[in-house]
């Protein structure tokens, strides 16, 4: 698949609106309500926004919860982010960063789909856990040493 210059000044226009909507929450929290915690949060999905060439991507997307009437579609509770990092436990720490900095529940998020080198590896899901394209658990501490 190719991506027309089109649909790249398109994906690049996302990402600069989400990288700004990040910046400004990471110092509304930090200077106006005082809460580091979230400010760190938006800061972790900032810095894996750039991430050329990294080993991992995952895309973080949320949809609404027919449990509570929330019958919308995808980027109305928070935007879908594609970041990239080197390694899956930090593909975990992006994953949780995005699900408690817009305040989503288990209803709200599917599963983030994970690229390994650009190729289909498995998902995460909204308890952290990564499971393979099998439907296995995988344990990202023994797969790094694997690799």
């Amino acid at each position: 698949m190719t991506i027309t210059p089109k649909q790249r000044a398109s994906f690049d226009s996302k990402r600069q609106q989400v990288r700004s909507e990040l910046s400004e929450m990471a110092a509304t929290y930090r200077t106006h309500s005082g809460s580091v915690y979230m400010a760190v949060k938006a800061e972790i999905l900032l810095n894996h926004l750039e991430y050329v060439g990294s080993r991992y991507t995952v895309a973080l997307s949320s949809v609404g919860n027919p449990d509570h009437g929330q019958f919308c579609g995808r980027d109305n509770l928070s935007p879908t982010i594609i970041l990239s990092a080197d390694t899956l436990p930090e593909i975990v720490q992006c994953c949780r960063s995005y699900i408690e900095l817009y305040d989503l529940g288990g209803g709200n998020c599917p599963n983030f789909p994970v690229l390994e080198n650009g190729k289909r590896f498995g998902t995460v899901s909204f308890n952290s856990r990564i499971w393979g394209l099998d439907g296995r658990e995988v344990n990202p501490s023994q797969k790094e040493v694997a690799a």
